[in-house]
């Protein structure tokens, strides 16, 4: 079976440094090091990879290897290497479906000095997953009075989660060997994605069937660590 990549995991575009030799021609140095998957976290051997240099529009194309390993800036020499060369790229990627939602109806329906009951299913409680009605809510009614509903535990399924973790890092050497300086770039939620948390199942609530929280933005930390 084929894979398909249908999108790009990461991109990066980072501009290449110019140097200029002893006879007055300019080469490119740079470095880019990681590893090109697909959205199951598969390796994609031999894809394609493309850097831009944002400033000139030069273009450099390369293939990862066997192991999805991108071998571009493995040679490098002097200060590109101290610049570019080094940095580890790590992630972690969770793809979860929602938890299980219960409806309750307010108050003792059923007459056993205690709440947290649940209503009737009159009918199907699948519905448009909107922020304004994440299920149907004319599929609950009251129960009589006296008696306990006949809706199930768990017969909703709130919102799924959807996210993606990166953290970019790399070692300086400082003069003394039993000293060493990390550089680290976190990014939490990195693209972005809007997931939505909570949702309001008690029946009768002024906001019934609604969202009511998210989880966490993007969130990006910045840290340096001295490290002996």
């Amino acid at each position: 079976m084929q894979t398909k990549l249908l999108k790009p995991i990461l991109l990066a575009v980072l501009p290449l440094a110019l140097v200029g030799s002893m006879n007055g021609q300019m080469k490119s140095t740079g470095a880019v090091l990681g590893r090109v998957t697909d959205p199951s976290g598969a390796v994609v051997p031999g894809a394609t990879v493309t850097l831009t240099n944002v400033g000139t529009g030069a273009v450099l194309r390369t293939q990862a290897n066997t192991s999805g390993d991108v071998p571009i800036g493995k040679n490098m020499k002097g200060g590109g290497k101290a610049i570019l060369g080094g940095w580890q790229l790590s992630g972690i990627t969770r793809f979860q479906s929602g938890s299980p939602l219960t409806v309750y109806a307010p108050g003792d329906v059923a007459g056993i000095g205690a709440g947290g009951q649940r209503p009737n299913a009159i009918a199907s409680p699948d519905g448009s997953k909107t922020l304004a009605s994440w299920f149907n809510t004319s599929a609950f009614a009251p129960a009589t009075r006296g008696t306990f509903g006949n809706a199930s535990v768990g017969i909703i399924r709130g919102p799924g989660i959807n996210n993606w973790d990166m953290a970019l890092y790399k070692m300086f050497p400082l003069p003394t060997e039993r000293l060493s300086m990390q550089f680290r770039a976190q990014f939490f939620n990195i693209f972005n994605h809007t997931q939505y948390a909570g949702v309001d199942t008690g029946l009768g609530s002024g906001s019934f069937g609604r969202v009511v929280s998210a989880r966490s933005p993007r969130v990006i930390q910045l840290a340096l660590e001295l490290q002996f």
